[in-house]
């Protein structure tokens, strides 16, 4: 589990027109080592006002080579970022600050149906 994530009022920057809420965190993950080929997800809990269907946009703050990653709400308030081996050896991340934006798209532009 990471820790609680540090959140900046929600904003509008760039792309105001496409969405209704923007939400900036930056949080410490250390990761466990990975072995190889293994796949774990890593929970940031807190994240106010963040649900699903939000896009989900992160940045690590490590050298991500031989480690694929992927990052999407789970529940209200949390993400869950996936990271996975993709080496034959086991992969040891160490413990960086990681950038996450959560951007969650205007009602009325979501397809109907």
């Amino acid at each position: 589990m990471a820790t609680p994530a540090t959140l900046n009022k929600a904003r509008r920057r760039q792309f105001q027109s496409l969405f209704d809420r923007v939400t900036v965190a930056t949080v410490v993950i250390d990761p466990v080592t990975l072995d190889a080929n293994e796949r774990v997800d890593v929970d940031v809990t807190g994240m106010t006002g963040v649900a699903l269907g939000d896009f989900v946009l992160v940045a690590p703050g490590v050298d991500m080579t031989e480690v694929d990653f992927a990052a999407h709400v789970s529940a209200a308030g949390t993400v869950t970022i996936s990271l996975g081996s993709t080496d034959a050896n086991d992969v040891n991340l160490a413990s960086s600050t990681w950038n996450l934006i959560v951007l969650r798209l205007r009602a009325d532009l979501k397809a109907n149906g």
